[in-house]
C-alpha cells in the first residue's frame, strides 16, 4: 500500500476551524441530486449518530458506513469505498 504524509499540525488545525465555525445542515435543502454520505464506525469527528439525524435532513441520500474505518474510509477501506462508490453511480 502506498504511504502519503501525514497531514501538517496547521492543515488539521485549519481544517477542524472549518467544521467547528461552518454550520451548512440549513442549506442542505437546496442539494437537488442525490448524493451518498459516507461515515466511517470509528470516526472521532464525524461521530456515527450524525448520520441518522442527517436522515432527516435530506430524504434523496444514500447512507454507506464502512464498520472498520474512521475518518478516511478511501484509505482504510478501499477497496470497500470504490465498491460502494460504484453501486451508488450505478443507482444514480
Amino acid at each position: 500500500m502506498k504511504r502519503f504524509p501525514d497531514p501538517s499540525v496547521e492543515t488539521l488545525q485549519d481544517g477542524l476551524s472549518i467544521l467547528k465555525n461552518y454550520d451548512l445542515r440549513k442549506s442542505i435543502h437546496r442539494v437537488d441530486i442525490p448524493f451518498l454520505r459516507i461515515y466511517g464506525k470509528n470516526d472521532r469527528i464525524v461521530p456515527l449518530s450524525i448520520a441518522n439525524k442527517f436522515n432527516n435532513l435530506h430524504g434523496d441520500s444514500k447512507c454507506e458506513i464502512f464498520k472498520n474505518s474512521s475518518h478516511a474510509p478511501f484509505i482504510s477501506e478501499p477497496d470497500a469505498f470504490l465498491n460502494s462508490i460504484n453501486r451508488f453511480t450505478e443507482l444514480s
